[in-house]
């Protein structure tokens, strides 16, 4: 049931993103201006949203579980807004590419992956990808 809830919510909230995020002006696609990401980023969140809403009041209630928190769902919301959180101030000491690289590594060990090889492997590629798309090929200036 809480689940339903929680759809509902995120539904509703990227319904209201999206809706401010057209005040901003587009631009077209050659020209992209300021609302360009914002705009896509809402769609995208109400699309995807209003899918799982869906898909959710698709399943049938579990009555055994229902009013129930998920202790493993819960503990690793906390992991990750504990993680977030870190990551942000993070990013003022140690800069972009290293804040990023932690962070990846970090969220992807919170899943319970194993080994650090793998993850450590994983979370340079992703930053290097980054990396070279922005930096290399656009010559835009990381944060």
């Amino acid at each position: 049931m809480i689940e339903r809830y929680l759809s509902g919510f995120f539904l509703l909230l990227s319904g209201l993103y999206f809706y401010f995020a057209n005040d901003i002006s587009f631009g077209e696609l050659a020209k992209p201006k300021a609302g360009f990401l914002p705009n896509i980023i809402g769609f995208l969140a109400l699309v995807l949203s209003g899918v799982n809403f869906f898909i959710s009041m698709g399943k049938k209630i579990d009555s055994d579980n229902e009013g129930t928190i998920d202790v493993f769902a819960a503990k690793n919301i906390a992991l990750l807004s504990v993680g977030t959180i870190a990551y942000i101030v993070l990013l003022s000491f140690a800069g972009y590419l290293i804040a990023t690289v932690l962070y990846l590594f970090y969220l992807i060990k919170v899943t319970r992956t194993k080994g650090t090889i793998k993850p450590a492997l994983l979370s340079l590629s992703v930053v290097f990808a980054f990396y070279f798309c922005f930096v290399i090929l656009l010559d835009v200036a990381l944060p």
